[in-house]
Formats: structure tokens, C-alpha cells, sequence
């Protein structure tokens, strides 16, 4: 298992998810904004503002 399956037995990240998910967020939207920041942060893609926000 990798650093990410890792991140998810972190107190803090699972603390997190909750209220997110508390919150009306789904799983999928926290996956799915997960994978979207690495692969912002791996590959240094120009960042639309307006994907950030919406």
C-alpha cells in the first residue's frame, strides 16, 4: 500500500473527511479533489482560479 493509503489512517485526514462528508461532500468529491491537488502538485500545471473555486 502507498504514502496515500497511509494518508487515510491519519487521525487528522480522517477527522477532516467526516466533516466534510458532515457537510453534505461526498467520498467520491474528496477523492476526487484529492487527485486533482497531487496531480496539481506533481506535475506544476498552470492552475485555472475558477476550477479552484467552483
Amino acid at each position: 500500500m502507498g504514502k496515500h493509503f497511509e494518508l487515510l489512517n491519519d487521525a487528522e485526514v480522517k477527522k477532516a473527511i467526516r466533516v466534510l462528508v458532515a457537510k453534505g461532500i461526498t467520498l467520491r468529491e474528496v477523492e476526487e479533489a484529492y487527485r486533482y491537488y497531487d496531480r496539481i502538485k506533481n506535475n506544476h500545471e498552470k492552475v485555472d482560479v475558477c476550477k479552484l473555486l467552483f
